[in-house]
């Protein structure tokens, strides 16, 4: 581990057996937080010095399950506030005691838990067939028993339907607040600009957890559904994959503004000298070279006539060529000639199949954007870096730093862990984040190539 000095961290218990909020931070030995961009809630894990109340009750016995917990800690001393890094649940209180060589005793306290994405997980629907007295059983569509449950009008749009999902996880949280008080509200934050509809039907073949249920809607991979825990409340966001094409920097799809602002934003700027370590790859597992996207009720019947009117007048392999989804076969980075025919059909929730011209268009949208994004996945960098501890580092983000060879390189982020300890007077902050579409060979790649064709021009 390498020594960082100054952090600073705050750790906040709101204890349901002593009803009051309690501060864990002089107690702190080291603190785990991991969070993953395609999961519902983040991870952490405390370990606790040994600390008695006044009626000598540890805090073993003095945390529960589903105790509210806010974790805060930061790097940068110029901050005027510690900025929030987890607001979550109790999950699990464990204790473990040993005696060492000397036969002192040592004793160690854990809390594990969840931040609040869990609350989309305990919350769940369950369809129940209705059986009338001659014992028939009613299918009743299950989008209709949602709105006679909750009364609520789902509509055909994506995002009204997760909203309306959300509603519900909202109010269970609100009935969670009735002990818990602190409990902070949850709110949602969705692009205007997702494109599509969505089958209501289709509610009625899920039932389980609010999460799943959301997850069947976000149409990935062109959209991401994921938790961010911000300043200002806990977001569940619902926004259009953010790829960027390396060469220009711009998006591929459209991005709200109001969202990117507050989810996106600028790439965070890594200093070299606060990178521990890394650990980077390219492959050619996730090349792709044709594109192609039809609707799941289609399948039903069949998607041979969707696809033969979405491509017209295609008999041959060969005639993929004139598809201006398919990669050019030449193509270095996924062309067939070297990687072999890499076919990626999808299927999608949000076409409207009444309609099969505005079906066609939002097709071709979307496998245009495939294209876009996937033509040069062999040459994208994946991996991880191990950083000096960095707080404004999560999930959804793009990171950058400056390489010596003056390419700066950028990282877009899925997974953190943070990892800080407190033992024998020292301070240990460290933090790892797990990437893709890294674009830092790519950028070296170009700048050597243009390097040459300079040298050639001067020597004619």
């Amino acid at each position: 581990m390498i020594q960082v000095d100054k952090i600073r961290c705050k750790v906040t218990l709101q204890s349901y057996m002593e009803g009051k909020a309690v501060d864990l931070t002089p107690h702190v030995r080291g603190l785990t937080i991991t969070k993953g961009l395609y999961q519902h809630a983040g991870q952490f894990e405390i370990q606790l010095l040994p600390g008695l109340d006044k009626n000598k009750a540890s805090w073993y016995y003095r945390t529960s399950p589903m105790d509210y917990i806010e974790i805060r800690f930061t790097r940068d001393w110029r901050l005027t506030k510690i900025p929030i890094v987890l607001r979550g649940f109790v999950e699990t209180v464990g204790m473990t005691s040993s005696v060492d060589y000397d036969g002192k005793p040592i004793r160690i306290y854990t809390i594990q838990g969840s931040d609040l994405g869990k609350i989309f997980d305990i919350t769940r629907i369950y369809y129940l067939k209705e059986v009338t007295k001659d014992l028939q059983l009613i299918y009743l569509p299950g989008f209709k028993k949602f709105e006679q449950k909750y009364g609520y009008n789902v509509d055909d749009k994506p995002v009204a339907i997760i909203k309306t999902l959300f509603d519900v996880a909202k109010n269970q949280l609100s009935l969670i607040r009735r002990t818990q008080t602190a409990l902070p509200e949850i709110k949602y934050l969705a692009s205007s600009s997702i494109l599509g509809e969505v089958n209501q039907f289709a509610l009625s073949q899920e039932d389980g957890s609010i999460w799943d249920m959301m997850s069947f809607f976000d149409n990935s991979p062109w959209n991401e559904l994921f938790t961010v825990d911000l300043e200002d409340g806990f977001y569940l966001v619902f926004r259009e994959t953010p790829w960027k094409d390396y060469k220009d920097g711009n998006y591929i799809q459209a991005v709200d503004p109001e969202v990117d602002k507050k989810t996106l934003g600028e790439s965070v700027k890594i200093p070299p000298g606060s990178i521990v370590s890394f650990n980077l790859q390219r492959s050619d597992v996730e090349t792709k070279n044709y594109f192609f996207t039809y609707p799941v009720q289609n399948a039903i019947l069949a998607k041979t006539p969707f696809k033969a009117s979405i491509l017209p007048n295609v008999e041959t392999e060969e005639d993929l060529n004139k598809n201006p989804y398919m990669i050019p076969y030449t193509d270095r980075d996924a062309g067939a000639y070297r990687f072999g025919f890499r076919r990626f059909e999808n299927t999608s929730e949000y076409f409207d199949i009444k309609n099969m011209v505005n079906s066609q268009e939002l097709a071709e949208k979307f496998n245009l954007a495939l294209y876009e994004a996937f033509k040069y996945n062999s040459a994208y960098e994946s991996g991880s870096f191990t950083l000096k501890g960095n707080a404004e580092l999560r999930p959804g983000r793009y990171m950058i730093f400056n390489r010596q060879t003056n390419v700066t390189p950028e990282y877009y982020i899925v997974g953190v862990r943070h990892e800080l300890t407190f033992t024998n007077n020292q301070e240990h902050f460290l933090t790892t984040v797990e990437v893709q579409r890294g674009d830092g060979y790519l950028k070296t790649r170009d700048m050597a190539n243009n390097t040459d064709q300079a040298m050639r021009q001067a020597l004619k």
